[in-house]
Parts: structure tokens; C-alpha cells; sequence
């Protein structure tokens, strides 16, 4: 498996007091593994099926962040295929 690559984003926003961060990786919002991990089972039940959809959500998480002369700087890292949404409000 190839190694995350880093990133660094530096956007101006005044007043910045509040970031969260939705992800979509291996760990985070993947069915597909929670799925695998109950023994991939052919015909779901309801009840497995609401685990799946559950354990699966997204989930908003706090971000740890800088806040220099204006501007906001967040870094985390990528693996192929993940996604990160920041949302960053006033």
C-alpha cells in the first residue's frame, strides 16, 4: 500500500472559530469494510442492515487548526481514493 501523502491548506477567513472535517477513507464512511467484517453476508437482515448504514455515516469531527494573521491552516494526509470536507464557519 502506498504511503498517505501529506497536504497543507491555507485559506484567508476572517474570524474563524469553528472547523470540522468529514472524511471518507478506510476507517471513516465505508460500508464496504463493516460489511466485510460481519462475514459479508449475501442477504442482510433489517438489523444488519441499519448497522451498516449507522457505523457507515458521516460524522462530523473537530479539527485541529492554526489561525495566523487572517488566514486558516489545516494539514492532514491522503491515502488514493480518501476524501476530506472541511467546513469552516464564523
Amino acid at each position: 500500500m502506498r504511503e498517505a501523502e501529506k497536504y497543507r491548506v491555507q485559506i484567508e477567513v476572517p474570524g474563524c472559530q469553528n472547523v470540522r472535517l468529514y472524511r471518507i477513507d478506510d476507517e471513516h464512511c465505508n460500508p464496504y469494510r463493516i460489511w466485510k467484517e460481519m462475514g459479508s453476508p449475501e442477504n442482510m437482515n433489517p438489523q444488519e442492515i441499519h448497522e451498516v448504514i449507522e457505523k457507515s455515516s458521516l460524522v462530523a469531527e473537530k479539527v485541529t487548526y492554526t489561525y495566523e494573521n487572517g488566514e486558516l491552516i489545516v494539514s492532514g494526509r491522503l491515502q488514493v481514493n480518501d476524501t476530506h470536507c472541511y467546513i469552516i464557519r464564523k
